[in-house]
Formats: structure tokens, C-alpha cells, sequence
């Protein structure tokens, strides 16, 4: 599928189901990494990403992409009624169920996650990107991987607070490589939270904690934030690879087999990184502890319940 072309490095307006999303595409300075995309939290939008985007692409050598969702920055508002929204309507088992605590949140998420975003890569012609979400955008990101069946090369999300029932049930469908980046002041992100999620999610997981950091780490740290992505997409996305890095094969009755070809299950935890915003320290330090897979053994069991909601 042909996707129309956005100007390279200048904010543009592309068509997508009759709705004009505002969005900037930058160019990759490296051949074989994958498309970078950028999910802004619920208040955001692609502005205020500032320059962060740029210094990824370039730290990286990623092609980048961000956008506006409706209703966000310059996109057109959102005037789709849920009922109409690919049916994503509120009913009996539906995310918009009225017995489903916090459903507003949970259907915004679902649309997005299965109606916009496929939408928007399908109009821009991108297959396996890395999904990089901040806030609601991780939320996004996170559930779109778990249920869309669509390839990912990986996932990197930033503040993580919320997650459905039906994905807290389904993570072990998520097998591409996960950094997870949390705030240690972040008020919203609940004791055990990024611990929960690395047991239940089916690939590999890096923990980043930053001492320094509230909600928003890529402003609060914006070089440390930076260096850790950029030291987790050159190991677990190599350009030799190129956006086929990070997929896994599912086979029944066993775990899943990763791009080295181990059955394994590799979890990564990494001690609180300090440093300001302006003069990092020298870098995040890792234990890694690598888990043996038992073929034919349970699954990973999913989270013990709901995350926190906002």
C-alpha cells in the first residue's frame, strides 16, 4: 500500500477518514532502523514534543514520525460519535459498558489504539514501526501491540499509568523488546506498577527509573532519556535487522522464541538513575537477569487486576 508523502522536517496535514491530522515526518540518517512513532499523552499534541523528536532522530538515526490526534494541536476536532466509531459502542461487554469503571478513558484508548492508528500508518505506509507513548499515548501504544496483531519492532513507553482489563489479560501477546521509563516523583504511577507489567508481559523489559523525574522524564531529563533509548534500540533493533528486528514466533504449547532464536525470557531491572536534566550522570546501571523459559511450562501469569486509573 502506496502511503501519501509528508514533507520531511516541517508540520503538515495529511487526510486521514475524512479528518485532517496535523503531523511532521523526519527524516532516518541511518538505513534499516525502523520508523519511530510518537503517541502524545491525553493533553498533548505534536508541538509539544518541542524539540525532543528531533535529537531522537538524530541520536538514533531513526526516521521519525508524530502526530496530532483528533481533537489535539491543529488536527480537526473530534466529532466522531462513539457509536459510529468502527463499532466501538458503548454496550454489553463493550468498553463503553456503563458497569466498566473509568469507561470514557477506556474507550478513548480503544478507538485510538484500533481505529486511528491504524488508520494514520496505514495512510503513511508504515508496517513494523517503534511506538514510543508518553501517558495515555503509552496506554495506546501498549494496547494497539497487544491486540492488533500487528508487527512491532518496539515499544518504549514513558509514564505508563493506565492499562485496560482486556489488555492486563492479553500482555503476553506483547513479545517485541519493551523499555519502560518511569518517573520516580510521578505521583500517578503506583508502587509495584512497571514490576507488574514486566512479569506479564510475554517479550523482553527494561526498567528505567529516574530519581529526577515526575510525568514528564523527557523533559525533566531530557539527555538521560535520549541516551537510554538510543542504547536500547542499537541492542534490541539492530539496523542489520532492520524493521524486521524484535519479532517473535508463537508456537503451541511453548514460549516464544526470540530473534536470537533462545527460549528464553529475558527481564531487564536497572537501579534508579540520578543526575539533572542539564549534566545526566554517566549513564543508567543494569542487572540483568535472564530467566530460562520451561517449554510446555504455564504462561506468564497477567496482572493481579487493573492498573491504577487517572
Amino acid at each position: 500500500m502506496d502511503g501519501v508523502k509528508v514533507g520531511e522536517g516541517r508540520v503538515d496535514v495529511v487526510d486521514v477518514g475524512g479528518h485532517r491530522i496535523e503531523c511532521r515526518m523526519i527524516a532516518a540518517t541511518a538505513a534499516g532502523m525502523p520508523v519511530m512513532v510518537f503517541l502524545h499523552d491525553r493533553n498533548g499534541c505534536a508541538s509539544l514534543w518541542q524539540d525532543f523528536p528531533d535529537r531522537l532522530a538524530t541520536a538514533t538515526g531513526c526516521s521519525v514520525f508524530l502526530y496530532s490526534r483528533l481533537g489535539h494541536g491543529q488536527s480537526d476536532a473530534d466529532d466522531t460519535a462513539i457509536a459510529a466509531s468502527g463499532g466501538f459502542a458503548a454496550g454489553a461487554g463493550e468498553p463503553g459498558d456503563a458497569g466498566e469503571e473509568g469507561n470514557a478513558g477506556a474507550v478513548r484508548i480503544r478507538r485510538e489504539a484500533l481505529l486511528w492508528l491504524p488508520r494514520v500508518l496505514d495512510r503513511l505506509a508504515i508496517s513494523e514501526p517503534a511506538l514510543l507513548g508518553h501517558g495515555e499515548g503509552a496506554s495506546i501504544a501498549l494496547e494497539f501491540t497487544a491486540l492488533s496483531q500487528r508487527p512491532i519492532a518496539a515499544l518504549v513507553l514513558e509514564a505508563l499509568h493506565e492499562v485496560t482489563d482486556e489488555v492486563s489479560a492479553g500482555l503476553e501477546m506483547v513479545t517485541c523488546p519493551v523499555l519502560l521509563v518511569q518517573g520516580e516523583r510521578d505521583e500517578q504511577a503506583g508502587p509495584g506498577h512497571a514490576e507488574a507489567l514486566t512479569r506479564a508481559i510475554g517479550g523482553s523489559v527494561e526498567q528505567v527509573r529516574l530519581v529526577a523525574s515526575g510525568g514528564t522524564p523527557h523533559q525533566d531529563q531530557p539527555d538521560v532519556v535520549l541516551a537510554t533509548i538510543a542504547r536500547f534500540l542499537r541492542e534490541r533493533v539492530p539496523p542489520s535487522r532492520g524493521a524486521a528486528a524484535g519479532r517473535a514466533i508463537r508456537t503451541p504449547g511453548r514460549t516464544m522464541i526470540g530473534q536470537n532464536g533462545g527460549s528464553f525470557a529475558d527481564e531487564f531491572k536497572t537501579s534508579a538513575v540520578g543526575g539533572s536534566p542539564a549534566a545526566p550522570a554517566s549513564g543508567p546501571r543494569f542487572e540483568r537477569v535472564r530467566k530460562p523459559s520451561r517449554p510446555g511450562g504455564p504462561p506468564r501469569r497477567p496482572l493481579d487486576g487493573p492498573l491504577p486509573r487517572r
